[in-house]
């Protein structure tokens, strides 16, 4: 079995040997919201695995503020990155960081790993190619690098939050769940992004067409839904950790569908999916519907144990989850507001 990566702290100017690996990828320095950054004079921590440099992880602490300016993994395959990351977060209350626009595996492992995409920041490449002209005109699969991405993360407040939905089972800071308001849009595309990236196969839309959605797209989604529409956030101690969203058919108000269900990994298990889902059968049922319906991913295990304990059964042929994607989906149906024999 191989082992897990050993972190150790340095600074990256006391290793010759790694300071000569970090400046083959960033020439030295590294530009970030219009900063330039001396890699040789930032505070570093360094992976190991097997004896052998693993990645290494280059930051800037500012009080209970920490930058994450450089992440590399050297070796493939071995969690590298994600122990990096997890290593320096109990360094700050804020952590963050700075991407471009074609980084989009980068990016699939931010929101995976539980980051908010806080900003972007279109054509800031073009001020940074003033500050380091080394820096390449296009970038993953010849997208061009115009835009900067700022990811924010707030690693304590989870785990604080974690704890506290396990007292919440004697009734302290249990799950809650409300509905959205309008001015709730960036707290929908948190969850809505980061939905996306860690569960790509189970949603019809993606997190590239996620991302590349202007910030009033946000705001008008949860600007106008009106009582067909019901978006939900599940809360543990005022920490967003579900979503889900409810709608009743406009041609035919008997039919109710269940979109974009989701919930924190580190809160699964918890009763969390099952509040949400209980919300908006009630909701349906409330608003007149007779039948839910919804579509998951053969494969979703989880999600189709979650959906079968409510009653929901597999109903209709199997479809693509999109087009050209091998990834299928069962519809699921449950029936409400039966008439009494």
């Amino acid at each position: 079995m191989s082992s897990s990566p050993v972190i150790r702290e340095s600074r990256l100017g006391d290793e010759p040997a790694w300071l000569d690996a970090i400046h083959a990828r960033w020439s030295g320095t590294v530009v970030s919201r219009g900063v330039v950054h001396v890699l040789a004079g930032l505070q570093a921590l360094f992976a190991e695995h097997d004896g052998r440099p693993a990645g290494c992880l280059t930051f800037a602490a500012a009080g209970q503020a920490l930058e994450v300016v450089t992440l590399d993994a050297f070796l493939r395959g071995q969690a590298v990155a994600a122990a990096l990351m997890h290593a320096v977060a109990p360094k700050a209350e804020c952590i963050w960081l700075v991407t471009t626009n074609d980084n989009r595996s980068a990016q699939r492992f931010f929101v995976k790993l539980g980051m908010t995409l806080v900003a972007i920041h279109r054509g800031a490449i073009a001020h940074a190619r003033a500050l380091k002209p080394s820096l390449p005109e296009f970038g993953e699969r010849g997208v061009p690098i115009e835009d900067e991405y700022v990811y924010e993360w707030r690693p304590r407040v989870e785990s604080a939050a974690i704890g506290r939905s396990q007292a919440g089972r004697l009734g302290i800071d249990a799950p809650s769940v409300r509905r959205m308001a309008p001015d709730d849009w960036r707290l929908y595309r948190y969850l809505r992004v980061r939905a996306l990236g860690d569960a790509p196969d189970a949603f019809g839309s993606t997190l590239e067409a996620a991302l590349a959605r202007a910030d009033a797209d946000w705001v008008h989604k949860l600007a106008n839904p009106d009582d067909l529409e019901l978006p939900l956030v599940a809360e543990v101690a005022g920490v967003p950790v579900g979503l889900v969203w409810g709608t009743i058919e406009l041609s035919d108000p008997y039919t109710s569908h269940l979109f974009q269900m989701w919930v924190v990994p580190a809160f699964r298990s918890r009763g969390v999916g099952r509040m949400l889902l209980d919300a908006m059968v009630d909701w349906a049922r409330r608003r007149g519907a007779t039948r839910v319906l919804l579509a998951v991913s053969r494969g979703n295990n989880d999600a189709l144990r979650l959906y079968a304990a409510a009653g929901f059964e597999p109903t209709g042929e199997a479809s693509p989850l999109r087009p050209g994607s091998d990834q299928v989906t069962q519809t699921m149906r449950l029936e409400v507001n039966r008439p009494v024999r």
